[in-house]
């Protein structure tokens, strides 16, 4: 679908653990999360089990980065990956 739609970038959301993965043609990176608790905290992997709220600026942000085309630019933990994410 990230090829046929995206350019080659797409975005996913990982719902076990409400993380963003980026991948642009065979490179991925882990983006963080969009979701934040009460002190703008992240919950990797749901261990905490405290409630998480949707975050507006990292919203915005992926949004953003997503219409302009700067994840190569903003992200420099970019891995290989051989289609079997």
């Amino acid at each position: 679908h990230s090829i046929t739609c995206g350019g080659g970038t797409g975005i996913f959301l990982v719902v076990t653990s409400t993380y963003i993965i980026v991948i642009r043609g065979r490179r991925a990176c882990l983006w963080g999360s969009l979701y934040l608790d009460d002190y703008d905290e992240e919950d990797r992997d749901l261990k905490r089990g405290k409630p998480l709220y949707l975050s507006e600026d990292r919203f915005n942000l992926l949004e953003s980065q997503w219409l302009s085309h700067r994840f190569a630019h903003t992200k420099n933990t970019w891995v290989w990956h051989r289609d079997s994410l």
